[in-house]
């Protein structure tokens, strides 16, 4: 997906369908000199204002409902590629 390259402070990102099968869920590790000196709430509203954006660029199937921001970067193999089975294990 183009997100981490419209939204330069996203660093990693993993989408999936949400649990309910009617959206598409970003999960997101972003940049430590985005997140530094701001709270929870701050970078929620902030990373949600530019999905909202990048969604408006996008045809509806490819629209992000919502997004779970992580403070540690993904688990990765030896290839440096992020294992996803890891991730959906705390979803």
């Amino acid at each position: 997906m183009l997100l981490s390259k419209q939204i330069k402070y996203i660093e990693e990102v993993i989408v999936n369908a949400d649990k309910d099968q009617d959206g598409i869920i970003a999960n997101v590790y972003l940049a430590d000199e985005f997140t530094k000196d701001k709270n929870k709430e701050e970078i929620y509203k902030k990373c949600k204002s530019d999905i909202d954006a990048f969604n408006r660029r996008m045809p509806s199937y490819k629209h992000i409902k919502d997004i779970n921001v992580f403070e540690n970067p993904f688990k990765k193999n030896i290839n440096k590629k992020i294992i996803r089975s890891e991730l959906m294990k705390g979803y």
